[in-house]
């Protein structure tokens, strides 16, 4: 895919981790278009997702603290059936989302780099 400027979809849950993305793509080209919070949310936003609209989601795995629940797996599936296309990252620190193109915990301000090559 590699998206010059990429339209991006992120679903987090922390306001502080939000802030953390946000200052990590400031002046890469590549721009938020829209934050989902919520599981809800991000399962309808999943269902109907546009490659058109969004090049790359931006994924925390569990919305919301709930030990054992993995929201991001669905998701991210869910995304997948809607358009393969689309460029995953998951920005979840505990376990692996198979669906998700990349995984990225730590070094978040290598995001650009990561979006570049997808």
């Amino acid at each position: 895919m590699s998206p010059e400027k990429a339209k991006i979809l992120l679903i987090e849950d922390t306001k502080e981790k939000e802030t953390i993305i946000m200052n990590a793509l400031r002046g890469s080209g590549h721009h938020i278009v829209e934050v989902i919070r919520n599981r809800m949310d991000a399962k309808r936003r999943a269902q109907t997702i546009g490659h058109e609209a969004v090049q790359v989601v931006l994924l925390d795995g569990n919305l919301g603290y709930r030990p054992g629940v993995e929201d991001g797996e669905e998701i991210a599936a869910d995304i997948r059936q809607s358009d393969p296309d689309i460029g995953i990252i998951n920005t979840y620190n505990f376990r692996r989302n198979e669906q998700a193109d990349v995984k990225i915990v730590n070094n978040l301000d290598k995001l650009p780099e990561i979006i570049d090559k997808l």
